[in-house]
């Protein structure tokens, strides 16, 4: 099997070599992708400490319900203000990427205030209960 013979080419114009640097018009510029240098860290958002905010919504409910249920209310009282103490914690350990101090700070002052009114309300309680035995004549 034989290929015909090709016909010759028509010789080529030599072409131009590339300018170096690139000739730009007035006002243009060469688009190029912007890369990060290495080493530099973006920003980071910082975020609310869960347990912080989870005992101040606590305490919250709490100055509600503390008066409807004793002892219940005694106990969520103290589990929130645990809660708040170590988000404080915590907070003060993340090294500025949460927050939520305040609300932390603002539990710790709820649950103190809700513990000692469960305090005195105890202690008025009994008081009130052993003059009424007192009078009775029962003690």
């Amino acid at each position: 099997m034989s290929y015909p013979p090709q016909p010759p080419q028509a010789p080529q114009a030599p072409q131009q070599p590339p300018q170096y640097p690139p000739q730009y018009q007035q006002g243009q510029y060469p688009q190029g992708q912007y890369q990060q240098p290495y080493g530099q860290y973006q920003a980071v958002q910082p975020k609310t400490n869960t347990l912080a905010l989870v005992g101040f919504i606590m305490s919250l409910v709490l100055i509600v319900l503390m008066w409807f249920t004793s002892w219940f209310g005694l106990l969520a009282n103290l589990a929130a203000f645990i809660l708040c103490i170590i988000g404080n914690s915590q907070i003060k350990a993340s090294a500025g990427t949460q927050t939520g101090k305040g609300f932390a700070v603002a539990g710790i002052v709820i649950t103190s205030i809700l513990f000692g009114l469960f305090v005195l309300g105890f202690i008025v309680i009994v008081g009130l209960g052993l003059s009424i035995l007192g009078g009775m004549g029962m003690l």
